[in-house]
Order: C-alpha cells, then sequence, then structure tokens
C-alpha cells in the first residue's frame, strides 16, 4: 500500500552482509528536522549521512547479528563481529520486523518533510525482496520523481539518481534519453567534485604535516632526542623487540646519524592520548610509544605524545586527526604513526578490528596493508632507504 510516496524496494526484504536505505526528501532539513527525523531510525541502520536534502542510512558489516539483537525478544546487545557472523542471517521474522520498523520510519520522516522518493537495492546474495505494491507503484513513479531530480540537479543526487536508472531500465519502465543524459551529467558533476574536494583535504593535510614534521625536526636536535645506539634507546629497543621484532631488527641496521628519538612516553601520556581521540590504539603501537615517544628515524617523522617535547604541543592527536578528516564518514578511526613524503602509515578501527596500511595520494590509495603494525613499519623502514 503506498504511504503517499514512492519506496522503491519496498517488501518483505532479505539481508546478508549490509543494508541501506536512500531517502531523498523534497527540500534540505533543518537541524531540528533532522533530529525529528533520526530519532527513530531502526538501529541496524543507524549510522547515517546527509548531503544536502538526501539521508543515506546504512548498517555496519554483520547486519544479521545486528538484526537479530534489535528484533530479538528480549532486546539483547549484538554480539561483536567476527567472521562466523558476518555473513549470518537473522530470520524471516525479525528480517519482517525490521522492515516493518523501516516502512514505519518512513512514514513518521515524511509527516516532518516530504519524502520525495525512498529507495532500498534487493540483496540477491540474501535471497532478495519480495516487492510489495507499494513498490509497484512506486516504479510507475520513477519518471516524474527522475524529472524532479534533474530539475534540480544537485551532484549529490548522482548516485541515487544511477541506481534508480538501473531500477528502471531492470523493470523496463521507460525513461527519456535526455533524462538519462541529465542523470549521467550528475554523477560527472559529482566525480568532478569529489575530486576537487580530494585535492583541497589533501593539501590541508599536507600543509598541516609538513609543520608537524618541521616541529619533529627541531626537537630532533634536542638533547633529549637519543641516537639509535645510546644505551637509553638500545635499552628501549630490547622492550620493544617482541613487540615489534622485524621493525627493531631493520632499526639496529641503521645509521646512529639517521635516528633520532625521544624517550618512551608513561602510560599516563598514552591513556591520555587514547581519551582525547576517544579510541583504544593498536596494542603494538601502544608499545611502540611506551618505548620510542616519537622523533624521526632515517626521515621517517614517527608521531609522539605531549611528552616527547614538542613543545607542548600532542602531534599524535594533531595528526590523526587531520589525517582522519580527509575520510568521508565517521566510520573509520585513523591513528597516524609515520610519515614520509607523501605515505602515511596509519593504524585504522573499522568495526572493532584493528588494521594497519601504507597510503598514498589525495584518491586514499593503499599501496600496502597488512595485519600488524610490525610489517608496516618494517616496509616503510626499508622503503626509506
Amino acid at each position: 500500500m503506498s504511504k503517499g510516496f514512492p519506496f522503491v524496494g519496498a517488501g518483505d526484504a532479505s539481508y546478508f552482509e549490509w543494508a541501506e536505505v536512500l531517502v531523498r526528501f523534497e527540500r534540505e532539513p533543518t537541524a531540528a528536522e533532522r533530529r525529528a527525523i533520526t530519532k527513530d531510525i531502526p538501529s541496524p541502520i543507524g549510522d547515517v549521512t546527509w548531503t544536502g536534502p538526501l539521508l543515506s542510512a546504512a548498517s555496519e558489516q554483520g547486519v544479521g547479528r545486528l538484526i537479530r539483537a534489535a528484533y530479538a525478544v528480549p532486546k539483547k546487545p549484538p554480539k561483536g563481529l567476527v567472521m562466523q557472523n558476518r555473513f549470518a542471517q537473522a530470520g524471516p521474522t525479525a528480517d519482517a520486523r525490521f522492515n516493518a520498523h523501516i516502512e514505519a520510519w518512513l512514514d513518521a520522516a515524511h509527516a516532518v518533510v516530504p519524502v520525495l522518493i525512498a529507495y532500498r537495492r534487493q540483496d540477491l546474495e540474501a535471497g532478495g525482496t519480495r516487492l510489495s505494491a507499494w513498490h509497484q507503484e512506486s516504479m510507475k513513479k520513477l519518471p516524474r520523481v527522475l524529472e524532479a531530480l534533474a530539475k534540480h540537479a544537485q551532484a549529490e543526487d548522482a548516485d541515487l539518481g544511477a541506481r534508480l536508472l538501473r531500477a528502471a531500465e531492470a523493470e523496463q519502465i521507460a525513461i527519456n534519453r535526455t533524462l538519462k543524459q541529465t542523470i549521467a551529467s550528475l554523477g560527472r558533476a559529482a566525480k568532478k567534485a569529489a575530486e576537487a574536494d580530494a585535492e583541497a583535504r589533501w593539501a590541508k593535510v599536507h600543509d598541516e604535516r609538513e609543520k608537524r614534521i618541521a616541529a619533529l625536526e627541531t626537537e630532533a636536535k634536542k638533547s633529549r632526542r637519543k641516537p639509535v645506539a645510546s644505551p637509553a634507546v638500545l635499552a628501549a629497543l630490547a622492550k620493544l623487540e617482541p613487540h615489534l621484532p622485524a621493525f627493531v631488527k631493520r632499526l639496529r641496521k641503521i645509521d646512529p646519524k639517521e635516528v633520532a628519538v625521544s624517550a618512551g612516553a608513561t602510560k599516563r601520556a598514552i591513556d591520555a592520548v587514547e581519551r582525547e581521540l576517544e579510541e583504544k590504539l593498536v596494542p603494538e603501537h601502544r608499545a611502540l610509544l611506551s618505548a620510542l615517544d616519537g622523533g624521526l628515524v632515517r626521515g621517517i617523522a614517527i608521531a609522539g605524545t605531549p611528552e616527547s617535547g614538542a613543545r607542548g604541543r600532542d602531534e599524535l592527536v594533531a595528526l590523526s586527526r587531520v589525517y582522519a578528516s580527509t575520510e568521508k564518514t565517521g566510520e573509520v578511526f585513523a591513528v597516524t604513526v609515520a610519515t614520509a613524503g607523501k605515505t602515511l602509515l596509519q593504524a585504522r578501527m573499522l568495526g572493532g578490528k584493528a588494521n594497519v596500511f601504507l597510503q598514498d595520494g589525495p584518491d586514499g590509495r593503499i599501496v600496502k596493508q597488512a595485519r600488524t603494525l610490525d610489517a608496516l613499519l618494517e616496509a616503510l623502514l626499508k622503503a626509506a632507504k
């Protein structure tokens, strides 16, 4: 049954690994209206991104465990994401409750700000969606909705427009050629805007990084920075070796003139960093800071805590926030470990799991990825010969 606005994908949906609903309102909601719209959003798709009048509501990986927990009787906290449950399905009863909640939430949102269209893709891996009469009525309205999108011609509508065009093609809904071209032009405009935004953000990161690295280089001249062959650093390396064996092995081979590092940070300083970032550091990263609290190693700048002496500035938090600001969503938490030229070495937290990678360029291209910080620190030292 229609609820007064089109919902492409309405019906009895099943879910596999992810869930996502896009909602395009007829106008951009105010801040108060946004709060009202998201107040009762179904928790499995509670990761919300606003782009003008477009709301994207998505789940984290392993949506089945989230649906099962939210709609079980009684409700219970969802289990953590593990390999065994990342593809688990919640079952027809929990899915039905989730689907009903989505429809009720959309209906309530429409009462706050009129909905132009809502969209939920079919998850064929989960068995697809048993499409309802509401979906069938919505497909008939698709040409009019696409005309409205084309009339406003906002770049943020590009992805939604492309999805709606694919839905129209799949169900043989006729869309005129001019309208298709206009929607396609939105995609080109969105890509161009994204590239310009990435360049601007990367320029900001580069400028900030240069300032921080300059501060590190200045501090490296101070007496508290010790060469790698000094007794204090050798003792620190012995302590660090069980945690980062490959990195320490290569570090021991480096000319002491190429190394200037600070004594290890205290537990109190590292705990303060975690509180500031509102996230736990990777355990190997804590070990690194406990042994070597920032400095320069063969031209690689390792960010440290305030105890590293960089005029009271917290290099680690400052750099992490700059790099994290280049991410388009708040899903990923990034901690900068080291920088060398255009290459960033970061430890990331995603879904509660640690991941480390080397990243190069404003497009976020990953040039090397590994499960351990040790492997990437060793690779970074090797590349910096």
